[in-house]
């Protein structure tokens, strides 16, 4: 696209549909299903972008939700608009005697090839623990979950979902091609050799993780620094950006940090140029115990 977009949900679209899938199972499903389509969603970005309101007040109107709801609100908002998509249905619950069996993101229509898909929608970060192709072992920020789990969970469940008798009642057919639209990005603690878990897409998104003992032999001088909150995680950070800071003062609020709270903080690094900053890099700043549990108090 030749000009950046501007609001920021879009931009948040974008990143959606362009980035790379995280995994690299044959049943991944890429947006796009041609250069004419991507050529003609980029027209659809734009056009959207050029009159913004309407965007802005539909994801405002939205009660506030985790950042992966509201990743999905971000695929769904552009399929709504997609003409080559129909939603046939969206977060559908299944139901059998009162229990929930569980919730199914999206089942849609190819209105070119007229083929029935559904679609599991997921969002993560995982930092890898130790150089292993195991997926156990690419954990998320907290620890508390990891690849290898939630995999398991998609594949031998929530993929599984439109087989139910009700869903094929439902959308009229029983020929439903089940996908998985799973982005994020990977860390790799610096230092240590990159090795990419079993199944991972090659061309992932990734960056790079440290212990916040090690910020400041590894913190580049020459750019500036900012921290990502949710849901600032999704997408690149990129324009005029507010609250940028030094190497020296990023160490200061990072120290500050890890003094009163153990949990992980997202860093990008931004490179100014004139038209404003660019996202460089990210990276995961840890305690000094991570991934074990809460560690003893900081000091500077």
């Amino acid at each position: 696209m030749s000009k950046p977009l501007q609001n920021i949900h879009l931009r948040r679209i974008e990143w959606a549909i362009s980035s790379p899938s995280l995994m690299n199972y044959p049943f991944c499903v890429d947006y796009f299903r041609d250069v004419n389509h991507k050529s003609a969603i980029n027209e659809l970005l734009a056009e959207l972008d050029s009159n913004s309101e309407s965007v802005t007040a539909h994801f405002d109107n939205l009660r506030h939700m985790p950042m992966g709801k509201y990743f999905e609100q971000l695929l769904l908002y552009i399929l709504d608009k997609d003409p080559r998509f129909e939603l046939l249905l969206t977060n559908h619950q299944i139901i059998e005697d009162k229990t929930t069996i569980g919730e199914l993101d999206i089942i849609l229509k190819d209105m070119k090839t007229n083929a029935i898909e559904h679609w599991e929608v997921c969002l993560k970060y995982y930092l890898q623990s130790q150089p292993s192709t195991d997926q156990r072992l690419m954990l998320g920020p907290s620890a508390k979950d990891d690849m290898d789990r939630k995999v398991r969970k998609l594949i031998g469940h929530q993929m599984k979902l439109s087989e139910h008798p009700s869903i094929k009642y439902l959308v009229g057919t029983g020929n439903i091609a089940s996908k998985l639209f799973m982005k994020g990005q990977l860390f790799y603690h610096l230092g240590e050799q990159k090795t990419i878990a079993v199944d991972t897409n090659p061309f992932h998104d990734y960056g790079s993780w440290y212990y916040i003992s090690e910020v400041k032999e590894i913190l580049n001088e020459s750019l500036r620094w900012i921290m990502l909150s949710k849901p600032d995680w999704i997408g690149t950070s990129e324009g005029y950006i507010s609250g940028s800071l030094t190497k020296q003062e990023m160490i200061r609020h990072l120290e500050g940090h890890f003094a009163n709270d153990h949990q992980p903080v997202l860093c990008a690094a931004l490179k100014t140029t004139d038209k404003g900053c660019i996202e460089a890099s990210r990276c995961f700043v840890v305690h000094d115990h991570w991934p074990r549990g809460k560690p003893p108090r900081y000091k500077k």
